[in-house]
């Protein structure tokens, strides 16, 4: 029992959710801000609002033109305040940002989440076809 709880305690310990900061320019300015990571329970989350049904009807894939301003908006802070640089409701802004503003900070967002191409992958081929 003692090994359970000893297990236990090294996951929970050891299960914070990752941070980094990340340089940007953004025009001429130099901009910092803190990445983190999704818990497992955000990213279950944000994969299912981005599944969509292909064109046929008889399975799923990632839409990746919701998947990277989702992961902005969830993933970008500000470093000092901690506070969210973007709420929910900015995600038409975001989806219109430049993809060489807009990409580095998913890509930073995906590898701390977990999602890199492999995990993206995994995360479609798990999701089954429509029965007929």
């Amino acid at each position: 029992m003692q090994k359970k709880l000893q297990i236990r305690e090294a996951m929970i310990k050891s299960g914070a959710v990752p941070r980094e900061l990340l340089h940007v320019m953004l025009g001429e300015e130099d901009v910092e801000m803190e990445i983190r990571g999704l818990s497992a329970g955000a990213r279950g989350r944000l994969l299912n609002e981005v599944m969509v049904d292909s064109e046929d009807g008889q399975d799923r894939r990632i839409d990746l033109g919701k998947l990277y301003p989702l992961l902005v908006l969830e993933c970008t802070f500000d470093k000092e305040s901690g506070e969210r640089i973007f709420s929910p409701g900015d995600f038409e802004t975001v989806s219109e940002l430049s993809a060489s503003v807009l990409d580095p900070i998913a890509a930073v967002a995906s590898r701390l989440s977990g999602l890199g191409d492999k995990a993206l992958k995994e995360a479609e081929k798990s999701v089954t076809a429509k029965p007929a």
